[in-house]
Order: structure tokens, then C-alpha cells, then sequence
């Protein structure tokens, strides 16, 4: 199956160079395509240093059409979102492509990822060990009901380390709607809609958490805990997903330091 890196450049990432770098090291060759909401000389430049195509998206400038367009603009039948900030090891693709190999029916393919904090990997901390104990069951028996126990309480699953499978995926559009966890409500939609997720135990990316980060913004400016009782009240009652979201939005908040 074919397969492209799409990267939404946002601004001017200091690290999108390191990013672009690790995705034209992978074992196995890739389509690599940039998007963005703005022409801008910092993107004409990089596409031009690294022989990437750009596409601007001028209804863009909101994550979910910036996302949805990333996805239009990948004609593959395999699309991973990279972000801008982030590093893929070079056998990420060769072990998400193994992964279809055995399993083509599944909507997304994901793996574990370790963290890159003041420029240092970190391979373990509490936020990491929580997100491990939820994808557990979805490591020792891949069922529906793992893959609802790795986000009926949280997400446990890092965005920048899926790929999607276009032709499980069909016409489906991120929320639009949400400005954080729009990524979070489409494992929801994809479960709910009963269909399967492929998890490989293997960290084989580098999530960077930086303060600058889109992430960091949304946590800061509560954003982040008003959606996440949204897609909690999907699973649970109003007054336990409250409850659920009192400690999560504690672990949230590493996320913006």
C-alpha cells in the first residue's frame, strides 16, 4: 500500500528541519508533502531545501481543516499526520507497513512513542506509564473492548504516531468544531462506528512537549479540559466524567511545561 508523511506547518518551527530529516531517513521510501494556511518565504524555503511539495490551504488557519486537508491532499491509501516538532526512528514506517501486512482492516495503525523534553528524550515518567497501562489490553488481546479501555478514560493514544488507512477511513472529517482534541474524538467516532485499531508496543517516535507547543496553548487557556469533558460525556454520565476529568486534566497539565 502507498503511503504518505503529510506535515501542517504552522508558523516557523525550529524543528520542523530535524522533523522533515527523520521522515527522509526511514528504511522504507515515502511520499512527503508540507500544508499550510499561509504562503510564507520560511515555507518556500524549506520546501525548496529539502524537495517537498507545498500546498496552501486558504480555507485553512483552524486545526480540523487544516487536518482535513492534510488528509485530501494525500493521495495514498496510507496517510500518517506528521507534526512539525516531532521525530520519526527511521523503522517507523517499515513496522506500520508490517502491521497493515497482517492486519489491513484496521482504521488507524499506532505505535508507543518516548517524549523530548528540553531537548532530552525522556523514556519514562507518570504521563507515559498511564498511557502504557491503558493500551495494556490492547497489547496482550486486541478487541473492542481494549480499544475502548484505552479512551474511555483519557487518550492513550499520541496523534503524531498514527497512520490512517484511507480506505478503511472512507469520507471522514475531523471535527471542526473542536480546537484540541479532535484527534481523541476520532478514535471515539472510529470505535463507536465498530471499527479497528492496530497498536504496535514499539516506540518508535519522539513526541516533542515544549511550551510553545499547540498543545501547551490549549491546556493553558483551559480549552483542553472543556473538550475533554465533551468527549468523556460520550462515555460516561455527566457527573463521573467531571470526576475523570479532575485527575486527568492533572496529568494534562506536564503537557505545558
Amino acid at each position: 500500500m502507498t503511503h504518505t508523511f503529510v506535515i501542517p506547518v504552522f508558523g516557523e518551527s525550529e524543528y520542523l528541519r530535524d522533523c522533515i530529516k527523520s521522515l527522509k531517513k526511514q528504511t522504507v521510501p515515502s511520499n512527503i508533502i508540507l500544508t499550510s494556511a499561509n504562503e510564507t518565504e520560511f515555507l518556500k524555503n524549506i520546501s525548496k531545501e529539502f524537495n517537498v511539495p507545498y500546498y496552501i490551504n486558504k480555507d485553512g488557519n483552524q486545526i480540523g481543516k487544516d487536518w482535513n486537508y492534510a488528509l485530501e491532499k494525500a493521495d495514498t491509501d496510507l496517510v500518517t499526520i506528521a507534526h512539525q516538532d516531532d521525530v520519526y526512528l527511521n523503522n517507523y514506517l517499515e513496522q506500520i507497513l508490517s502491521k497493515v501486512e497482517s492486519n489491513p482492516d484496521s482504521v488507524i495503525y499506532f505505535t508507543d512513542y518516548h517524549e523530548i523534553r528540553d531537548d532530552k528524550v525522556v523514556r519514562d515518567n507518570l504521563n507515559l506509564k498511564i498511557k502504557k497501562l491503558l493500551l495494556t489490553p490492547q497489547k496482550l488481546f486486541p478487541s473492542k473492548f481494549s480499544q475502548n479501555f484505552a479512551i474511555m478514560l483519557g487518550s492513550a493514544i499520541c496523534c503524531p504516531a498514527v497512520t490512517y488507512n484511507k480506505s478503511i477511513l472512507g469520507d471522514y472529517k475531523f471535527n471542526e468544531t473542536l480546537k484540541s482534541n479532535l484527534d481523541w474524538m476520532a478514535w471515539v467516532d472510529f470505535h463507536k462506528s465498530g471499527q479497528n485499531f492496530s497498536y504496535i508496543p514499539k516506540a518508535l517516535m519522539l513526541h516533542r512537549i515544549h511550551a510553545g507547543s499547540e498543545t501547551s496553548n490549549q491546556i493553558k487557556e483551559s480549552n483542553r479540559q472543556n473538550e475533554d469533558l465533551i468527549v468523556l460525556k460520550r462515555f460516561w454520565p455527566k457527573g463521573i466524567a467531571q470526576f475523570i476529568e479532575y485527575f486527568y486534566k492533572k496529568s494534562e497539565i506536564r503537557n505545558s511545561k
